[in-house]
């Protein structure tokens, strides 16, 4: 019995590691990011975009690194709890989540 836990557990990360890579894909696949559609709407909107703003946020939450650094940091960060930031409500992703949940 402990043999098929042990079985079952060693077949488990492979699994998650996978199941996280098809996420990530999933999350990069429509084109451009969350600031070049940000951008496109405050041009819409007649507003003017701050763009030392957008390229420091780019910086800090990694959309300036190559794709499997941005899944490291990604992952990293699903390890730690941390699910990211939503710039949509305006505060982290866990208490939108859990708000939502409750």
């Amino acid at each position: 019995m402990l043999g098929y836990i042990v079985h079952r557990l060693l077949i488990m990360i492979p699994t998650l590691i996978a199941i996280s890579i098809v996420i990530f894909v999933i999350i990069h696949l429509p084109p451009g990011d969350y600031f070049s559609t940000y951008i496109a709407e405050l041009q819409s909107q007649g507003e003017r975009a701050n763009l030392a703003k957008i390229a420091f946020l780019k910086e800090h939450y990694g959309f300036d690194r190559p794709l499997w650094q941005q899944y490291l940091f990604w992952v990293t960060g699903l390890l730690r709890g941390d699910m990211g930031y939503s710039f949509l409500y305006d505060m982290p992703v866990n208490k939108v989540v859990g708000d939502r949940l409750l």
